[in-house]
């Protein structure tokens, strides 16, 4: 993976947001979408270029496509550092506070 490429998908705050939701549990397009209130094909555009970089796979599960973090130690640690950072404490909060609301979507039941 080129690191400019990276840097580059991690600079846009709605790639980072998915990307932290990623890092709490797998997720279908259907709940990324109501959790970020993002129309469904700019959240494919995100997620088309986070896959491009092998950032996150996508998974059939039924009739939906789940998405979860790639195994990847370096994106893991940028993360951690993300977290952290004053900057995303808000929205990831609010976005945290949605990440269950929406698995009646898929019947989940955790």
């Amino acid at each position: 993976m080129e690191i400019e490429k990276l840097f580059k998908a991690l600079s846009d705050p709605t790639r980072v947001r998915v990307l932290l939701l990623l890092s709490q549990k797998k997720l279908c397009v259907c709940q990324l979408q109501k959790i970020l209130k993002l129309p469904q094909s700019k959240l494919s555009k995100h997620l088309g270029k986070l896959r491009d970089l092998n950032l996150v796979v996508g998974y059939q599960d039924g009739k939906f496509i789940k998405y979860e973090l790639s195994k990847n130690y370096f994106l893991e640690n940028i993360l951690v550092l993300v977290k952290e950072s004053k900057n995303l404490d808000e929205q990831f909060q609010v976005d945290l506070s949605r990440i269950d609301k929406f698995d009646y979507l898929i019947g989940d039941v955790q």
